[in-house]
């Protein structure tokens, strides 16, 4: 953090300011890890029969990008007001990614579902079970709009 704003502060506050900046950048690459591991399982998935083991580890992988999600925006929304402006435009693009994650998911849930993987309703169209339902809601409270 740059510490000649708050100088006169006194380092207590350059230290937390420090922490808190710290605390953001490892939260963030925590989730842009998550997503490009997520990228990696939907890219090798293209074309092929998706297996529930598959969609299990993409759905792991969404939730564990959620959770950091969720503590970067915690930690955002306590930020002092030009430390949150520093941090708007990565996590707009971040929450982006987030909203890609969801669309993918879906698409890989609907690929399987095409080729007669079990969760298939009777008629043979998708039915989500009710985990992804619900994880699918906690993406989506996840990307609520950061201001």
């Amino acid at each position: 953090a740059d510490t000649s704003s708050i100088a006169t502060s006194g380092q207590a506050s350059a230290d937390s300011d420090e922490s808190t900046d710290t605390a953001l950048t490892r939260e963030l690459q925590e989730v842009n890890a998550c997503l490009d591991a997520l990228d990696e399982v939907v890219a090798r998935a293209q074309g092929a029969r998706v297996s529930q083991d598959v969609l299990d580890k993409a759905l792991s992988m969404a939730e564990i990008a959620r959770e950091h999600f969720d503590t970067f925006k915690r930690l955002l929304s306590s930020a002092e007001p030009e430390e949150k402006r520093r941090w708007l435009p990565a996590a707009r693009e971040t929450q982006m990614r987030m909203r890609a994650c969801v669309e993918k998911i879906s698409a890989l849930e609907a690929q399987s579902a095409g080729a007669g993987v079990r969760g298939s309703a009777p008629n043979g169209a998708a039915s989500l079970p009710s985990p992804l339902d619900s994880q699918f809601d906690a993406l989506a409270g996840s990307l609520a709009n950061i201001e």
